[in-house]
């Protein structure tokens, strides 16, 4: 007779007691949970016991010992009161006994029946201890009145008590200012307002930062000028754009180094000069080392923009987007004097607008100008040279180029 050998799997899942349902498990199969050590198996399916260790049925057994003997401990106390209350009455006789039981019976009938109100010593210290029912004062305790209550009830959560100051110089950290002082504060401040609205464009006030300081400068100028600001700038080089956008108003704003003569020491990497109304704009004596862009973008300003012996000598002139000045839909008159550009595809290039340029200086350049849709006016040739000196030809038809003589390109 051939004996046959049958293998069952022996099934145990086993992990966190979040991840295992208990009720899950089918019969036969254990269930360990790893985070309460706890080892269950499934006799029949919804039938599940827990298994104990037998670290868990000793430390069991010591708990229970240690009841017993809390148990024994109590009844050999109560035996010795009981052994020392028999000795008092095994003595007495037993009249007495019943006489005394009697008289405390009585006493306590007498203390039900008694209209007074009887309290231990402890009850009557906790009572002395509390206040008078007269309203509380600054020297003694009592009940709060009517009004402190209110008062009290009107306060947020949270609230402390803040200092108020009544003056302009204090650094008391949480104190809060006194009205009387905002006033001052907010009368000063109109003064001021009203100074500078009244400043002519013949008053000035004059800047100096540095290089790395320049946008920062400007960010902060108020965006309606009415009068002269002159920013002059120490030497230096950024790698970054300097904007100049959003400025309006009859004045007039100037940012310059502080030599006249382009000395290759005010460097960034390009300017944009965007969508400004202000009457005048001049930027003097900056060099930009961009060789991938536009060195020096003017867009869509309506009043004066003037550039005077700014320029770049960086880059290819074969790279197509190396561009010396370009001028784009800009109402307004563009004119650059003594500039200097080297090695640009395209030198200066005006599209739809006016650009009025003196005395241009450079070398090595592709295109000098070009006018796409605008009119390029060259007032003095210079000594600048390119490839190619004039493209009236671009996006937009009719662009103009007038040179030195007055005669068209």
């Amino acid at each position: 007779m051939a004996i046959t050998t049958e293998y069952k799997k022996i099934r145990i899942r086993r992990g966190l007691s979040k991840d295992i349902s208990l009720t899950k498990l089918v019969a036969g199969e254990f269930a360990l949970l790893t985070d309460t050590k706890k080892l269950y198996a499934c006799i029949t399916p919804g039938e599940v016991r827990e298994f104990g260790t037998r670290e868990d049925l000793e430390q069991y057994i010591d708990g229970r010992l240690s009841d017993v003997e809390e148990l024994s401990e109590k009844a050999r106390e109560t035996e010795e009161r009981l052994r020392a209350v028999y000795e008092l009455i095994k003595d007495a006789d037993v009249g007495d006994l019943a006489e005394a039981v009697l008289g405390v019976r009585a006493d306590q009938e007498g203390h039900a029946a008694d209209a007074g109100i009887h309290v231990t010593p402890g009850d009557k210290a906790e009572w002395d201890a509390k206040a008078e029912t007269t309203e509380a004062t600054a020297d003694r305790a009592g009940l709060m009145p009517a009004a402190g209550k209110a008062k009290l009830d009107n306060i947020e959560a949270g609230a402390n008590k803040t200092a108020i100051a009544n003056n302009l110089t204090t650094t008391e950290a949480g104190s809060a200012l006194d009205a009387v002082q905002g006033k001052t504060l907010s009368d000063g401040i109109s003064a001021l307002d009203a100074g500078l609205s009244s400043m002519s464009t013949h008053e000035s006030i004059t800047l100096t930062v540095n290089m790395a300081d320049l946008q920062a400068a400007l960010d902060s100028l108020p965006k309606i000028i009415n009068h002269q600001i002159n920013i002059a700038v120490n030497a230096g080089t950024i790698n970054a754009r300097i904007n100049i956008t959003g400025f309006s108003g009859t004045g007039r704003l100037n940012i310059t180094c502080h030599s006249l003569v382009n000395t290759y020491t005010h460097n960034v990497q390009d300017l944009y000069i965007f969508q400004n109304t202000l009457r005048t704009i001049t930027i003097y004596g900056f060099t930009a080392t961009r060789t991938d862009g536009v060195n020096f973008s003017i867009y869509d300003n309506l009043g004066y923009v003037y550039l005077f012996a700014c320029g770049s000598n960086t880059g290819v002139n074969t790279n197509t987007g190396n561009i010396g000045v370009y001028v784009s839909d800009n109402p307004g008159l563009t004119r650059l004097v003594q500039t200097f550009f080297s090695n640009k595809y395209i030198t200066f290039n005006t599209d739809n607008s006016v650009l009025n340029i003196e005395n241009p200086q450079g070398s090595n350049n592709y295109l000098i100008y070009k006018s796409s849709g605008g009119l390029l006016q060259i007032r003095s040739a210079g000594t600048i040279t390119g490839t190619l000196v004039y493209s009236g030809t671009g996006t937009r038809a009719g662009g103009l180029i007038v040179k030195p003589d007055g005669s068209l390109a």
